[in-house]
């Protein structure tokens, strides 16, 4: 007697719901309340990042202390990730933004920070260097007043103190520009043996990240990783 054969099942007609895309989540610990904040909440949006989820804190004081902040929040977020199998739940990144300004321990909370597998945006002097490469290069070492006095020169309506935001029409398409003139900087202090030399910043990293989950054609500009 010949085997029964097996009868395929037929595929079911019902729609298979749409496989969601998991958000990015980018927890940014920041030392100022006002200008960073500001700018990266603008950026995503000039973006339109909207697969990722940024989580801001400013006003996290000096950078150890802003540092060990962080690192809780990456244990915290770490322990919940092993906790939950979903795979969504480990779509993070936790980020340190910080300037040297006269912080006497910033090259210590730089190797700590990156040693417990936080991201570092720093700057030095001060973030206002990122605003500044925006709209020109800058090579010249200087303090944290001189570089707000000069973009605030270069870049018609931020003042520090009255209006302490990167004015978005001065700013937009010049990223790819930006990213270069970063580069050139670290490539210059790693060189000369001083990789956290003033001036120089890794803001751009972080810039970088957050575009990549845009839609806009800015992202074309952006294509080269820093």
């Amino acid at each position: 007697m010949a085997p029964k054969r097996k009868v395929p099942k037929s595929k079911s007609l019902r729609r298979r719901p749409p496989e969601r895309t998991p958000k990015y989540e980018i927890y940014i610990f920041s030392e100022g309340s006002k200008t960073e904040v500001d700018y990266f909440e603008k950026f995503q949006k000039e973006v339109e990042a909207s697969l990722v989820t940024l989580i801001i804190r400013g006003g996290q004081g000096d950078p150890q202390h802003l540092v060990k902040n962080a690192i809780e929040k990456k244990a915290e977020l770490d322990t919940l990730s092993k906790r939950n199998r979903d795979s969504f739940s480990k779509r993070f990144q936790v980020w340190a933004v910080f300037d040297k300004d006269e912080h006497m321990h910033y090259d210590a909370a730089i190797m700590s920070a990156e040693g417990a597998g936080i991201h570092v945006a720093r700057s030095n002097p001060c973030f206002e260097l990122w605003g500044l490469l925006l709209l020109r290069a800058h090579a010249a070492p200087t303090t944290r007043f001189e570089l707000q006095r000069i973009l605030k020169t270069e870049m018609v309506g931020y003042d520090h103190d009255l209006n302490p935001h990167f004015v978005e029409g001065r700013t937009k398409d010049n990223y790819r520009e930006a990213i270069d003139r970063a580069d050139e900087l670290l490539s210059m202090h790693v060189n000369a043996g001083s990789p956290y030399g003033n001036p120089c910043t890794t803001v751009h990293t972080l810039v970088h990240k957050i575009a990549a989950k845009g839609s806009t054609p800015l992202l074309r500009t952006l294509q080269r990783s820093p």
